[in-house]
């Protein structure tokens, strides 16, 4: 039966935790605690993320700032490609254009340019990015009311799937578990009840 792949980004598609340790060693270079660091970076993933927003809530001045997110840029810019996942490329080849898409949560330029520096975007029809005034829930809201075609959404993080299924979506959803990755360690009651859960994408062949 056609189903139509709504694929999460962070964790699921690409390493975002090399990019993330760039930025902690990066900002532990000018001076501050590591712990203060990653707690105020946590804080900033459940809204919108940037360098320049966590830069400048650690107090670090606009000249500082401004080098630091340039230099940044061209971190992901070439570092990229190499962070998406070894299944990713052979999984998305296999499958129509048209039945699969991205939905990724965070600062819609950050997020856009990751994707993009990653040659990700050709291979998908769609990219959506949901914020904390637009969750992902409601992105599978829209795209269940312009298809007839089942949506199996795959994420990483069990708290996007946990709002999905108590929100009652009919949308099959899959966890992703990859080794390693931020959310790989945090088990879920949910898990293997609600969902599905796997370690590449090769399962979903």
């Amino acid at each position: 039966m056609s189903r139509h792949f709504v694929l999460d980004f962070d964790g699921t598609l690409f390493d975002t935790d090399v990019l993330w340790k760039w930025v902690v060693d990066r900002l532990v270079r000018e001076g501050i605690k590591e712990d203060r660091v990653r707690e105020v970076g946590q804080e900033l993933f459940s809204v919108e993320y940037t360098l320049e927003r966590h830069a400048k809530e650690l107090g670090l001045e606009e000249v500082v700032v401004r080098p630091m997110v340039e230099e940044f840029g061209q971190v992901t810019l070439a570092t990229s490609p190499s962070l998406v996942y070894q299944d990713v490329f052979p999984f998305l080849e296999t499958i129509p254009l048209q039945t699969k898409s991205i939905l990724t949560f965070g600062h819609p330029d950050f997020q856009k340019e990751k994707i993009r520096a990653a040659k990700v975007e050709p291979h998908v029809s769609e990219v959506r990015v949901a914020g904390p005034e637009y969750r992902k829930t409601k992105h599978l809201e829209e795209m269940l009311e312009s298809t007839d075609v089942p949506l199996l959404f795959v994420d990483d993080n069990p708290y996007e799937l946990a709002a999905v299924h108590e929100a009652g979506l009919p949308v099959e959803l899959i966890r992703m578990r990859r080794e390693g990755a931020r959310h790989s360690g945090l088990d879920h009651e949910l898990d293997d009840q609600a969902w599905r859960v796997i370690r590449s994408l090769d399962e979903l062949e």
